[in-house]
């Protein structure tokens, strides 16, 4: 059996994954060990697991009159989706290559469940891309989303393109969450991806996705690199040839930030961040590990078939402008020159960054400060320059305890750098105090009526969010919310099904559990429906952008 793939629009750098469909020799009989669940919803994503999975296909209802060949990844039987039309039943499955099946016969029992809702694209990257010399661009389109079949297929500009299955990774924020009372249950992530040819430079496409039952995603926008040297694969905000290469500040010839050396990936996303404290104000050293880990399991996939953001956090004293300076006491610290209590010392952002920060990292690096207190706000934990920016300082110091605790820092830390990723409060709007936001991001009605219990701390950039819907006992893990949550109408809230998971929620604090209560439970004065948001579907890395708010440097 011999695999071919249309060349007329492959271009040389396309060219590897052509030949390994032409030379493949498919003179094999593959093996069934597992299949990875065993049981499932229609729509579940099922992995295949044995041998010899290359050139082979995935046979549903196999030695049946309904046996089918089902669409799984590129030239192989790794991964399928159960069919939208399976029965409640047991349906064997085996392999099928070079003419044979494989010896035994996996069952893979469908079980009535949530219906898997329709796709949604989150981010779009690209690799292999070129620029020929008629000023065409051919590139891999990678797309990366929530609930993709595999099967499924990419449109671009609304015409299908031949599509290809890559990657896949489970949610796991699903695992103690009753799908059914979600508003957009995300079961898996995956990627697919597609061979481009021909496109313009400097030029825009729409891409959806859609998925084998005919359910369409939402149409993002991918803007096509202007020529290689402004070519960004990941979508991070760093160009391909600064984290190749290293990036030159001023054109010089001379390398100032060695980007390869510090672990950029121009294939991977990579967030940097530099870090200086005021004496008596500086962080624990255990919160960097938690940080670093919250970025890395976060529901994003790469064009290396990595998962997450690398973060890249310079705390150690440096030269140069290295982070981990330590900046003179000041009792507070503000973004402008004003001095509204003269009782207190006033130090001003943008003169230490000027003072410490080396200019030549101005393209890269966000920049943090831990501070003894907010000179605008006298008590506030910490502040952004602006939403969208690449400023922002944590100011816990004057909080004593709590200041020094690692949540409170983690939290804070991430909350005001989330500011910088362009999230607000309440994800796409400042609203605070939204229950059904589940992210570090809001500001949540921190002493709340919980099933008519009291003081009960809801989820917030202090505590945490909750992966479990229980509020009675918030499990705190510091991220951002995926978006899963389902609206909340003021104007008829149902008491008995709060938020998920049908946990009850006393929203207007009577002590009952009512089906149609009409009460204001954000920091909204009029009554509306309040709404989730898909944090991580939706940051900007790129703070140097079009559109942000990138003013003071």
């Amino acid at each position: 059996m011999l695999f071919r793939l249309n060349l007329s629009h492959i271009t040389k750098l396309a060219l590897p994954l052509a030949m390994v469909a032409i030379t493949a020799g498919c003179a094999h009989k593959p093996t069934l060990s597992a299949l990875d669940p065993v049981s499932g919803e229609r729509g579940t994503i099922v992995e295949v697991i044995g041998q010899d999975l290359f050139a082979s296909s995935v046979r549903w209802d196999a030695n049946t009159a309904n046996e089918q060949t089902l669409p799984s990844n590129f030239l192989g039987a790794r991964f399928f989706s159960v069919p939208y039309t399976a029965s409640l039943a047991a349906h064997p499955v085996r392999l099928y290559g070079d003419n044979q099946y494989s010896d035994n016969t996996i069952n893979f029992t469908v079980t009535q469940g949530v219906a898997h809702p329709a796709p949604r694209v989150d981010d779009i990257t690209v690799s292999m891309f070129s620029i020929d010399t008629n000023n065409k661009a051919t590139m891999i389109l990678m797309v990366h989303g929530a609930n993709i079949d595999a099967g499924a297929t990419i449109l671009v500009n609304n015409v299908d393109q031949t599509s290809f299955f890559s990657r896949l990774l489970r949610n796991q924020a699903m695992n103690a969450t009753d799908a059914a009372t979600l508003g957009y249950p995300i079961f898996h992530y995956a990627t697919v991806w597609c061979i481009l040819s021909d496109q313009a430079p400097n030029s825009d496409l729409s891409v959806s996705v859609r998925n084998l039952n005919g359910s369409a995603s939402n149409n993002l926008n991918y803007h096509i690199a202007a020529s290689m040297a402004a070519l960004d694969s990941d979508g991070d905000g760093l160009l391909d040839d600064w984290e190749t290469n290293g990036y030159d500040a001023n054109n010089d010839g001379t390398i100032d930030v060695d980007l390869p050396t510090l672990g950029a990936n121009p294939m991977r996303k990579d967030l940097f961040v530099e870090v200086d404290w005021m004496n008596a104000a500086a962080p624990n050293n255990a919160i960097w590990a938690d940080i670093e880990t919250a970025f890395a399991n976060a529901p994003i996939l790469n064009s290396d078939g990595s998962q997450g953001i690398a973060i890249h956090i310079d705390r150690g004293v440096g030269t140069g402008g290295g982070g981990g300076t330590i900046i003179p006491y000041a009792d507070a610290i503000r973004y402008d020159n004003s001095t509204p209590n003269r009782n207190l010392t006033y130090a001003n952002f943008h003169t230490i960054k000027q003072n410490n920060f080396n200019a030549n990292r101005l393209n890269i690096y966000r920049y943090g400060i831990f501070a003894w207190d907010n000179g605008h706000w006298v008590g506030s934990s910490g502040q952004a320059e602006d939403i969208w920016a690449n400023d922002f300082f944590v100011s816990l110091g004057s909080w004593g305890a709590d200041g020094q605790r690692t949540d409170f820092q983690v939290g804070t830390f991430m909350h005001e750098l989330g500011h910088t990723l362009n999230l607000r409060h309440g994800g796409f709007e400042d609203t605070n105090s939204k229950d059904n936001y589940n992210s570090i991001m809001q500001y949540g009605n921190n002493w709340t009526t919980v099933a008519g219990q009291n003081n009960k701390f809801s989820p917030s950039q202090f505590s945490g969010i909750d992966t479990d819907c229980n509020l009675l006992n918030v499990n705190g893990e510091f991220t951002y919310s995926q978006g899963q949550r389902r609206d909340l109408d003021e104007n008829s809230l149902n008491e008995n099904s709060g938020i998920c998971d049908n946990i009850a929620r006393d929203w207007n604090g009577n002590g009952a559990m009512q089906a149609n209560v009409s009460t204001n439970i954000d920091d909204n004065a009029a009554l509306s429906t309040i709404r989730d948001h898909a944090d991580w579907a939706n940051i900007e890395l790129n703070f140097r952008a079009t559109g942000s708010n990138w003013g003071n440097n």
